[in-house]
Order: C-alpha cells, then sequence, then structure tokens
C-alpha cells in the first residue's frame, strides 16, 4: 500500500508541477488512502498555482480527516494564508502549531513571522520572533519585512541595525518598504548607503528603486535606473522596469512618452496593457484606452 501511495503521489506532485491541478485533484481525490506526503503535495501544487483559498479548503478537509499535519504542512498553508492575507485562519493555524508542539521549528516561525507580516500585525510577527531559540536571516528578513509592510519605519531600522548580517536582501526590504510608502528620498538614501556598505544593488533593488519612482512621479531618477537595468540586461527587472517607467509617464500626464516607451518594450504583459489604457483614462484620453 504504501508504494502505492507513493507512486500515485509522485503522479499528483508532476501533474501540479506541469499546471494540470485539476487533474492532480482528481488523482488525489481518487486515493483508496492518503497520508501526509500526499496531501502535503496537494497543497504545494495549489500554493504554487496561487490558489490559495483552495489550499486552505485542503487544509480543512485535512484535519476533518484526521491526518497529522507535519512542519512542511504548516509552512505551506501559512504562506497561502500570508499570501491572502487570511489573518483569522493564520491564527487558528498558530494554535495549532502550538498544540502540536511544533513551534520550535525554524522554517515553520519564519512562516508565522512572514505570515504576520503580510497581515499587517508586526506586534505578532515580533512575539513570535522574539520566543525563538534559534533565528535564522530568513528570520530577521521576514522581521523586517514585517514592519516595512505596516510603514512602520522606526521599527524597521532598528531591526535593521541589529541584524547580525545584512544580506543583499535586508537592503532589498528596507528600500522596498520606503519606496511602497512613497519615501523616496529615504529610499535613495537607503541606495546609497548600501552602496557605501560595498553590498552590491541586484535587479530586485532596481527593480524596488523604479517603483517607487513610479510612486513618487520622480521621472529623473526613474529613467537613470531605467537605463541602468537595460543596459546590465536584467529581463524580470527589466519587465517591472518598463512597467514602472510607463506608469510614471502617466502618472505625470505625459502620454506620448508612456506610448514611445510602451512600443519599445521588447515583452508586453497585462500589467503594461493595464498601465496604458487606464493611464489613458486618467488623462481623458478615452478613446486610446478602448
Amino acid at each position: 500500500m504504501h508504494s502505492i501511495i507513493f507512486q500515485i503521489t509522485s503522479k499528483i506532485t508532476a501533474l501540479a508541477r506541469s499546471g494540470y491541478i485539476t487533474h492532480a485533484r482528481k488523482l488525489f481525490d481518487e486515493m483508496p488512502k492518503r497520508d501526509t506526503v500526499a496531501w502535503n503535495s496537494m497543497l504545494t501544487g495549489y500554493s504554487h498555482l496561487g490558489l490559495h483559498q483552495e489550499a486552505l479548503s485542503l487544509f480543512q478537509q485535512m484535519r476533518t480527516s484526521n491526518t497529522k499535519p507535519d512542519h512542511f504542512t504548516f509552512t505551506t498553508t501559512l504562506n497561502a494564508c500570508g499570501a491572502s492575507s487570511s489573518f483569522l485562519n493564520g491564527t487558528k493555524i498558530h494554535a495549532l502549531v502550538i498544540a502540536l508542539g511544533c513551534q520550535s521549528s525554524i522554517p515553520v516561525n519564519n512562516s508565522l513571522i512572514d505570515m504576520y507580516g503580510k497581515c499587517l500585525s508586526p506586534f505578532s510577527a515580533n512575539k513570535v520572533f522574539q520566543e525563538m531559540n534559534d533565528s535564522n536571516e530568513v528570520s530577521w528578513g521576514s522581521l523586517l519585512f514585517a514592519y516595512t509592510n505596516s510603514g512602520q519605519f522606526d521599527a524597521a531600522a532598528s531591526v535593521f541595525k541589529f541584524m547580525p548580517k545584512k544580506v543583499g536582501v535586508a537592503w532589498n526590504i528596507m528600500i522596498s518598504g520606503l519606496g511602497q510608502y512613497g519615501e523616496i528620498e529615504l529610499c535613495l538614501e537607503m541606495f546609497k548607503e548600501m552602496r557605501e556598505s560595498f553590498r552590491e544593488p541586484d535587479q530586485y533593488t532596481y527593480s524596488a528603486l523604479i517603483s517607487a519612482c513610479a510612486e513618487s512621479l520622480e521621472l529623473v531618477y526613474g529613467c537613470m535606473m531605467h537605463a541602468v537595468v537595460i543596459k546590465i540586461g536584467w529581463s524580470s527587472a527589466a519587465e517591472v522596469s518598463w512597467n514602472a517607467i510607463i506608469d510614471v509617464y502617466m502618472k505625470a500626464g505625459d502620454t506620448r512618452e508612456a506610448f514611445l516607451s510602451f512600443q519599445r518594450m521588447p515583452g508586453k504583459n497585462v500589467v503594461s496593457w493595464t498601465s496604458m489604457i487606464t493611464g489613458y483614462a486618467r488623462n481623458g484620453y478615452g478613446e486610446e484606452s478602448t
């Protein structure tokens, strides 16, 4: 029986990874018996495809089946809670983590901190962090994000200051958080400090900076950052960069430059088309948006 469960679970994993989630679920439902690994496989499939409500619903079914969740179950389900801002479900799962004695797991605690951060509850995130016996770079980064995501930059600065090791992702979290709340001057100051600390900015740094410039209508800085990204050739950052540049031109009322940037954009996606349509509509060009 164990061999059969393993084989079916492997097929479920393969189908889910290929995007055939309906087929994976059908195979899962037809299983004569399911162990924790099988449930985790299906949960992961939903989570990776962004089907977070389906993942949470499946977790509830897992609980009624009396299958005991493990650390991997909790990390996957907590990630679904965070991604869907499901604070209530997150707190219930937190209580279950404690009840089943899994609160000593670093990955589970990191997922709890991340979930609370995404649900805008930095106090709860900090409480989990303070109760951890051991922490790692992910723990610190998740706590830092919890504060920046809720706009509590004094607390974020304190966490950043006392981080045992300031890896690149920590700088990116600070820059992205400041940009999200329109603190463009602090954002650029943080970027300057990053360079002075001999930390080399990566594509995520520039993506965050360009998005911040778009939010604050800092056209000159945005164009400068955009030029750097295009010159280096970072594909994923370039996509964010082009979309942000279009957005900042539209917000500044320069529909001509926005259109020229849109034409030059190598790979147009839903975000870029949406930026153009909403931008034209915002600037009173209803016909161009249709």
